[in-house]
């Protein structure tokens, strides 16, 4: 004879699946049934999962799209808003560099705030504080078009970096409560892929559209025009976010999630406590820092690179570098979306620990499980913020104030080669794995119901 307890927040309707109601309501209802060793749980996949996977690819996409939008047309920010930015170029330069450095430093505090929120009240809550966030910033900057406005831009991006800490670790959280075991792989890498896009996108987009011209007017409609677009859409999004969105399906949708509903005490405090004394999670997280850290700073310093070698190709500098800037989004993307299809086939963490984005997300739930997974993801993020504010602000000291573009570059290349040592060394067994092959179970992943 075994016990189960199972827990089921916020459920629209009264459901009996198992002998386990589930009931609408904030408060998670907990019941106790036993069952014999014959007894076969099935667990189910709701088609309502692509929606929601979607709708957050969209709010990812938006997000990452303001992240990367002014650094990397820096050159042609910096020449429209002269009239509220510092009169020397390296401290206008170093203003505009915060608009992406504000995204790190203000998620390094409010993850934390984001994951016990997640903990309590579940996904439909936290990703629309986020989504709203992220469509309030917009709607801010829309009011900053003018040279003298700079600030009002700079609280936009503010809240805009607020919104991130909502929705940047999700995607490991989202694929395991929603996906079957044969899936979670490739959809974290899909939910990771929106953001991804978004940020090449952001850099492709501006790059393109603002004209790097000395008339402010033209400069000034054309931004305008970008502002606008971008907070429709983050409206919307935020708006769908509201309705189609749920906290949790009725039932598991795999052995392994169910286990962890039944076995982890949610307790914020001790999960996090358990986490940082994994010795391999911290060897992952020193890792996964360093190797997106180094990502996050080349995004953020990509225009005053590229204009350093090039400084006579000013007129078409900006959209050069956006260009680039989009294929390396590209390139990385292929990458993350295979490597997430290949680790549901081969479970191979550490040979394919190239896609560091979705596959780091994925190595961190399986080395912690049944811990939860927004709070691996988090401390995840946490690390490459601090990482990739390091690493760029070290840079824009070697390529502002002592011009050694190639020695920055070369700062970069050994934090990759340390990450990529420290990978290396982890030899955590697959955990979430091991509780996918339990007997005692009924998986059947093919009969789809409707929320």
């Amino acid at each position: 004879m075994k016990l189960i307890m199972i827990s089921s927040p916020d459920i629209r309707d009264v459901t009996n699946i198992n002998g386990v109601e589930f009931v609408n309501g904030s408060v998670p209802v907990t019941k106790s049934i036993a069952i014999t060793d014959n007894t076969p749980v099935i667990y189910r996949l709701y088609p309502r999962r692509f929606l929601i996977l979607a709708i957050f690819c969209l709010c990812s996409l938006t997000n990452g799209f303001q992240w990367i939008e002014y650094v990397i047309i820096q050159n042609i920010i910096v020449r429209y808003y002269n009239e509220s930015l510092p009169i020397e170029p390296h401290k206008a330069n170093d203003m505009v560099t915060w608009t992406s450095l504000i995204y790190m430093v203000t998620y390094i505090p409010l993850v934390f705030p984001a994951m016990w929120l997640l903990d309590r009240k579940g996904l439909k809550i936290t990703c629309s504080i986020g989504a709203f966030l992220n469509a309030l910033g917009a709607i801010v900057k829309c009011a900053s078009v003018n040279p003298s406005r700079w600030w009002v831009t700079f609280v936009g991006q503010f809240i805009c970096a607020a919104a991130q800490s909502f929705t940047l670790g999700i995607p490991p959280y989202l694929a395991a409560s929603w996906f079957g075991p044969d899936s979670v792989s490739t959809v974290t890498a899909i939910a990771v892929f929106g953001n991804q896009v978004g940020v090449a996108l952001g850099s492709l987009i501006p790059s393109s559209f603002i004209s790097d011209v000395n008339d402010l007017n033209l400069i000034g409609q054309q931004l305008r025009i970008l502002y606008y677009s971008v907070a429709t859409v983050c409206t919307i999004v935020f708006i769908a976010m509201v309705i189609f969105f749920r906290r949790v399906p009725p039932t598991p949708p795999s052995r392994a999630q169910a286990y962890a509903l039944q076995t982890v005490q949610q307790n914020y405090g001790q999960a996090l406590k358990r986490l940082l004394i994994n010795k391999w999670f911290l060897l992952l997280l020193l890792s996964y820092g360093l190797n997106t850290g180094a990502f996050y700073s080349v995004s953020t310093l990509l225009n005053p690179i590229y204009l350093s070698y090039f400084k006579k190709q000013t007129e078409s500098a900006s959209r050069y570098a956006g260009i680039i800037g989009m294929l390396l989004i590209v390139g990385g993307i292929v990458g993350s979306v295979a490597g997430g299809f290949i680790l549901d086939k081969t479970k191979a963490y550490n040979f394919f620990m190239t896609g560091y984005l979705p596959v780091g997300f994925e190595y961190g739930v399986e080395i912690t499980y049944p811990e939860n997974e927004a709070v691996s993801g988090g401390l995840l993020n946490v690390a490459a913020q601090v990482c990739g504010l390091s690493m760029t602000k070290l840079q824009e000291y070697l390529i502002f104030k002592r011009e050694k573009v190639f020695i920055s570059n070369i700062v970069l290349c050994i934090a990759l080669a340390i990450g990529s040592v420290l990978t290396g060394l982890i030899r955590s067994p697959l955990r979430r794995q091991q509780a996918q092959k339990e007997p005692n179970a009924l998986v059947d992943n093919q009969k789809e119901i409707s929320l």
